[in-house]
């Protein structure tokens, strides 16, 4: 049987009609493509079935994406809440924002101009951290940050800013780079790079 023309002024929206003639759930479904959001209502209908299929996962792909690339940036906006809300409390806990495998650079500028780099892994940075912040609580040696930027790179999300060192009164550029991290079967957002600039 042949579908019905499509009636002028009919609602072609096919979750609220599922029952309309298949040249109005395609242009319904036309519509969809333009915006994604809307393409999780899709469901089997009576467009043949390698066009449906090929429609549907093309407008699943364009909805997906963006929540994928949105939760990306949400989580890294939490690794960096919690680096920086640890950091200012001493608290040796945040080396457990670190990936095992995390490169760690800090720049040491000299009054001079040299410069001298020192690149940790992430597991001895780990030791570092659990060692040094006691005593930088004892000397009240603190960083502030601003100027904090987002930006993603595939699966990973970039941060950069500006570090202020309180105790020596120096500012640089910092930078941190987070991703998602399998260990024993569970994924967890963690630092994977660190790089800082700073003034002994």
């Amino acid at each position: 049987m042949k579908d019905a023309p499509h009636p002028a002024g009919a609602n072609c929206s096919l979750g609220s009609n599922p029952g309309a003639p298949a040249s109005c759930r395609l242009r319904a479904l036309r519509a969809n493509l333009v915006l994604p959001q809307f393409c999780i209502c899709l469901r089997p209908c009576r467009l043949s079935g390698p066009l449906f299929l090929m429609m549907a996962c093309a407008c699943l792909l364009f909805s997906i994406t963006p929540v994928f690339a949105e939760d990306a940036m949400v989580e890294a906006q939490k690794v960096f809440k919690q680096f920086s809300e640890m950091e200012r409390a001493f608290d040796p806990a945040v080396a457990e924002l670190f990936a095992p495998n995390a490169v760690v650079k800090d720049v040491r500028v000299y009054q001079d101009g040299q410069t001298k780099t020192i690149t940790w892994s992430g597991t001895d940075y780990k030791q570092v951290l659990r060692a040094g912040l006691p005593v930088a609580k004892i000397r009240n040696d603190l960083n502030t940050y601003s100027a904090i930027a987002y930006s993603r790179e595939g699966a990973n999300v970039r941060i950069k800013g500006s570090r202020h060192n309180t105790l020596k009164k120096y500012s640089g550029p910092f930078e941190l780079v987070v991703a998602p991290v399998t260990a024993n079967g569970r994924t967890s957002w963690k630092i994977i790079e660190e790089f800082t600039q700073s003034e002994p």
